[in-house]
């Protein structure tokens, strides 16, 4: 993907957002801190740290870390 065609996804998105609502929720943020166990380290337990987003419908469409 070249730079023009990700200047060109830039400008399709803030194109979408400036049509919406001011007062509409794009998508909600939730930070979760879980532990597993880590089979790679031998089942050491490990705590994750995520944030989690949410679209409007509540379905997870991303993490972030």
């Amino acid at each position: 993907m070249g730079l023009v065609d990700i200047l060109e996804e830039l400008k399709t998105k803030k194109d979408s957002l400036l049509g919406q609502n001011a007062n509409e929720i794009i998508e909600y943020k939730a930070y979760n801190i879980y532990k597993i166990n880590n089979p790679l380290l031998n089942g050491t337990e490990v705590e994750v740290k995520k944030h989690f987003i949410f679209d409007k419908e509540l379905n997870i469409i991303r993490t972030e870390d």
